[in-house]
């Protein structure tokens, strides 16, 4: 049921990480595998939730 539920969408769809630096909480797609910055700060060292 998890992965119908991933597919689906909803308000859980997006991961969560923590950036180290300013320890905003923020969601990213990571299907882009692009490298993961924090949206504040611009920090690079953010830790998945």
């Amino acid at each position: 049921m998890g992965i119908l539920s991933r597919v689906m969408g909803g308000a859980e769809s997006a991961p969560k990480y923590q950036c180290s630096a300013c320890r905003e909480v923020f969601e990213a797609d990571t299907e882009a595998n692009s490298v993961l910055t924090c949206p504040v700060c611009g920090d690079r060292n953010v830790n998945p939730l």
